[in-house]
C-alpha cells in the first residue's frame, strides 16, 4: 500500500493545508480498550465509522501501513505524496480517530515530526494515553506537539458541556492555531 492513498487533506474543520493520518480505526482504538477515554460514548470518529461503510477499512489500511514502515520510510513516502499537491501542506495532524498502541509509536511519530519540520511541517496529534504521559513518553517529544484529551500533555484539550474562563476550541482549525502550539494550556472543546 502506498501512503499517499492514504492521506486525507483537510476536513470540515481543517485547512487543505493539513493532512491527516491516523494510526487506526477507532473500532480498535488503544485508549478506549484500556479505559483512557472519557468521551468513548460520543466518539465521532466512531459515529463516522458507523456512518460511511469504507471509512473504518480505510483506517485499518492505514493502521497496517503504520504498523509495517519505518519513520524514514514514511518521511520519504509522505514528501513524494504532497510534492505536487495545489495546496502546500504545513501540518500534519496524526489521530483523527484511534491513537498510539505504544510508546514506540510516539517515538516513531516525533522522528517522523522531526523530520518534517525542516520542511516547515508542523506535526501535532491529540491522545488519550494519559498512561504513555505518566510514563514520561510524551516529555520526549521535542517537535511533536501532543493535546492530551482530558489530561496535560504539551497541551490539554478538555472537552466540557460549558465553557469556563480560558482558551477555547474555535471549531474551525483554519482560524485558529491552539493546537499546534506547545503552550501547556487548556482548551476547552463544547460536547456536541
Amino acid at each position: 500500500m502506498q501512503l499517499r492513498k492514504l492521506i486525507a487533506y483537510g476536513n470540515t474543520k481543517l485547512p487543505k493545508s493539513t493532512a491527516i493520518f491516523n494510526l487506526g480505526a477507532a473500532a480498535d482504538c488503544p485508549s478506549r480498550a484500556r479505559g483512557l477515554c472519557r468521551v468513548s460514548d460520543i466518539c465521532y470518529a466512531d459515529k463516522a465509522e458507523r456512518q460511511y461503510p469504507g471509512c473504518k477499512p480505510y483506517r485499518r489500511r492505514q493502521q497496517a501501513y503504520w504498523l509495517s514502515i519505518s519513520a524514514d520510510q514514511f518521511v520519504l513516502e509522505f514528501l513524494k505524496a504532497i510534492a505536487n499537491k495545489k495546496t502546500r501542506v504545513t501540518a500534519l495532524r496524526f489521530n483523527e480517530s484511534g491513537d498510539f498502541h505504544s510508546a514506540r509509536c510516539v517515538t516513531k511519530a516525533e522522528k517522523i515530526a522531526v523530520a518534517l519540520a525542516k520542511h516547515g511541517i508542523k506535526s501535532y496529534c491529540y491522545s488519550a494515553r494519559a498512561d504513555l504521559a505518566k510514563r514520561g513518553v510524551f516529555d520526549r517529544c521535542k517537535t511533536l506537539t501532543v493535546n492530551g484529551s482530558s489530561f496535560m500533555a504539551h497541551n490539554e484539550f478538555l472537552p466540557v458541556h460549558k465553557y469556563s474562563k480560558g482558551a477555547r476550541c474555535a471549531g474551525n482549525c483554519r482560524a485558529c492555531k491552539l493546537c499546534l502550539t506547545k503552550a501547556h494550556r487548556v482548551i476547552q472543546v463544547q460536547i456536541h
